[in-house]
C-alpha cells in the first residue's frame, strides 16, 4: 500500500484484550432487520456517567438525545449519527455512544435517532440528519459544530455536507468518521482483501438494497465518495486495518485530499470495525478517542 502524507498507520501489536476480541467471530444475520434491532436494545446498558446530563429533544418527528457534561460550554455542540448499516442502531447504541461521547470530547452531543430502513428509505435518514443539523444552526454557531458519524453515520455525516453544499446552507466545522461506510457499489480493495480478516462482516453485507435502490448507489447523498469535496471542512478518519471498509475509507480520503480538503486518517493494526466506539474498555480505543479530543479542540478554538 503505497503511503500518503495524510495518513498516519498506528501499527503497534494490538493489546491483549484486543487480541482476544479478534479471536471471536461476530456472527450476525446481517438480514435480519428485526432481530438485529432486538439485539441491539438488550445487550447494550446505557449508563449515564456522573458529570453528565441528559434532555430529550423532539426535532420534528424525531426523539433525539443531548448529553450535557458538567462544565461544557454553551457554545459547542457536536451531531452524533449513529451506525447500523441504516437498518439498525438506533435506541440504546445512539444513546450510550451520544453519552459516551459528551462524556470523552467535554462538548455538548446531540445524538440523532433517524428514521431506519427498509420502512423508510433513502432520502429519510439524510432527511432527518439534515432537519437535526438546521436545528443546531439556529442555536450554535456552525462554527461551533462538528459532526460525528460511525459506519452508515460516518457515509451520513459526509452525505449530509454534500447536501448542505448543494443547498447553500453553512458547513460544519469539521467531520469525524469512524469507519464509515461511504460506497454502497462496494469497489473498494478491501472488499475482497479483508474478507477474511473481518471480525463482523465476514458474509456479504445485506444492508445496501434496503437503504436504497441500486440505480441510486452512485448518488454522493447515497454513497458519499461520488461527490466532489473541495469546500469541504477538515475531515479525521479512524478506521482499522482488518475492515472490509478500510478501501471506504482510503478511497475517499484520497479524493478529498487531492481536491484540497485537509483530511487525516489513522489506520489501526488488526482494528476492527468502528472499534472506537468501544471507550475506554479498550485500550486502542481508549486511544484514539484522546486524539478525537484534540482533534476537536483544536479546530474549535481554531475558529
Amino acid at each position: 500500500m503505497d503511503k500518503k502524507p495524510y495518513v498516519l498507520f498506528m501499527n503497534e501489536s494490538p493489546s491483549i484484550l484486543t487480541r482476544m476480541i479478534s479471536k471471536a467471530r461476530i456472527s450476525l444475520n446481517l438480514g435480519d432487520t428485526d432481530k438485529l434491532r432486538k439485539l441491539t436494545e438488550e445487550k447494550l446498558k446505557v449508563k449515564v456517567p456522573e458529570g453528565v446530563s441528559i434532555e430529550d429533544v423532539i426535532i420534528g418527528d424525531m426523539s433525539c438525545m443531548l448529553s450535557i457534561p458538567r462544565g461544557a460550554s454553551q457554545d459547542e455542540c457536536i451531531m452524533y449519527l449513529h451506525g447500523g448499516g441504516y437498518t439498525f442502531g438506533g435506541g440504546a447504541y445512539m444513546r450510550r455512544n451520544g453519552i459516551n461521547f459528551a462524556d470523552e470530547f467535554g462538548v455538548r452531543t446531540l445524538s440523532v435517532e433517524y428514521r431506519l430502513a427498509p420502512e423508510n428509505k433513502f432520502p429519510a435518514a439524510l432527511d432527518d440528519a439534515l432537519n437535526a443539523y438546521e436545528y443546531l444552526l439556529e442555536r450554535y454557531s456552525p462554527s461551533k459544530i462538528v459532526v460525528i458519524g460511525d459506519s452508515a453515520g460516518g457515509g451520513l455525516a459526509f452525505s449530509l455536507v454534500h447536501k448542505l453544499k448543494q443547498i447553500g446552507k453553512p458547513l460544519p466545522k469539521a467531520i469525524v468518521a469512524f469507519s464509515p461506510w461511504t460506497d454502497l457499489m462496494s469497489r473498494g480493495e478491501s472488499h475482497i482483501t479483508n474478507r477474511s480478516k473481518d471480525l463482523i462482516f465476514s458474509r456479504k453485507m445485506d444492508f445496501a438494497p434496503q437503504y436504497a435502490s441500486p440505480d441510486e448507489y452512485e448518488n454522493p447523498l447515497v454513497s458519499p465518495i461520488y461527490g466532489t469535496f473541495n469546500g469541504f471542512p477538515p475531515i479525521l478518519i479512524i478506521v482499522g486495518g482488518d475492515e472490509i471498509l478500510l478501501s471506504d475509507s482510503l478511497d475517499l480520503a484520497e479524493k478529498a485530499h487531492k481536491e484540497g480538503v485537509n483530511v487525516e486518517v489513522q489506520v489501526w493494526n488488526r482494528m476492527f470495525h468502528v472499534f472506537p466506539v468501544f471507550g475506554k474498555s479498550v485500550p486502542e480505543a481508549a486511544r484514539a478517542l484522546r486524539y478525537v479530543t484534540h482533534f476537536i479542540d483544536r479546530h474549535m478554538t481554531g475558529s
